[in-house]
């Protein structure tokens, strides 16, 4: 009998399969991406799940995802095909909250595993760190944008209800600021913003020279799979939060309790914060809005 994915699941995260599955992954490797410092299993409601403890990282403090595995030797009836396993990973600056949120990924994802057969061969073939081949990037950008829309923005829309409609963000170097947005798509827009950077970052990283394709791949796919939480037009939503955003940070921050302290701040550290903007646009990295 051939089982579904969260059947399949089920199975080789049950107590008795445990320790040879810990052994395959660790002989197969760890996704390269990542710093792996160690790995078990963990009870969790409503199944138990992979927890990978990483290394610290500049690019994220937390992140779910999955790997490929072959499950011969692990299971009785192992499956033909690579098994992808979806862990969640948590580096040392992690909270609750952020376990929280990727496990909250985790649920969505094996939902998503389950009712879209096609979704682990697709981001084999088409993830962003998978592809080499320009010719793939509308494909890719299409297959990222979704997994966005579809994983991320549920978990941005339940924060927000349950009153977690405050952003850090990285006002200047070294000095970052608590804003408040003021609705649900503000608040996606803003965080959206920082993964379609981030995500353009990655894409001009791995295809130098094609930065307009890049771009359009991920206004179209975004304007096709965005519409339903962003509205119409929902490209042009996002890069008027952009334009937008900046004027309301500095108003609702300077402007707020903390205003004098941080402006005094500012003026302290001026010549330091010039040397470093300096430096960073010779460098040329993206800007990160919100983390």
């Amino acid at each position: 009998m051939t089982l579904s994915h969260r059947e399949r699941y089920q199975q080789v995260l049950s107590v008795e399969y445990r320790e040879a599955l810990l052994k395959v992954i660790a002989d197969q490797g760890y996704p390269s991406m990542l710093t792996v410092e160690r790995a078990r299993i963990v009870e969790g409601e409503p199944w138990p799940y992979l927890r990978l403890e990483l290394g610290a990282s500049e690019r994220f403090v937390a992140l779910a995802g999955g790997m490929y595995l072959d499950l011969e030797g692990v299971v009785p009836d192992p499956p033909t095909e690579r098994y992808y396993l979806p862990y969640v990973g948590l580096t040392p600056r992690a909270q609750p909250a952020d376990l929280e949120h990727e496990l909250q990924h985790l649920r969505d994802l094996l939902d998503l595993l389950e009712s879209d057969p096609a979704y682990s061969a697709n981001a084999e073939r088409f993830g962003v760190y998978n592809v080499d081949d320009p010719a793939l990037i509308e494909d890719s950008a299409r297959f990222e944008v979704k997994k966005l829309f579809r994983l991320e923005v549920p978990c941005f829309q339940h924060e927000y209800e349950v009153g977690k409609g405050i952003i850090e963000v990285p006002l200047v170097p070294g000095k970052s600021v608590e804003y408040r947005c003021s609705s649900l798509r503000e608040y996606l827009s803003m965080w959206l913003l920082n993964y379609m950077d981030s995500l353009r970052k990655t894409y001009v990283q791995r295809f130098p020279g094609c930065d307009s394709q890049i771009v359009n791949a991920l206004a179209a796919a975004t304007n096709e799979l965005g519409v339903e939480a962003l509205g119409p037009n929902p490209w042009e939503a996002l890069e008027r939060t952009r334009a937008k955003s900046d004027d309301r940070i500095t108003a609702q921050v300077l402007g707020g309790q903390d205003g004098p302290a941080l402006r005094a701040w500012l003026l302290k550290n001026a010549s330091s914060l010039l040397a470093q903007v300096a430096a960073a646009t010779a460098s040329g990295p993206e800007k990160n809005r919100a983390k």
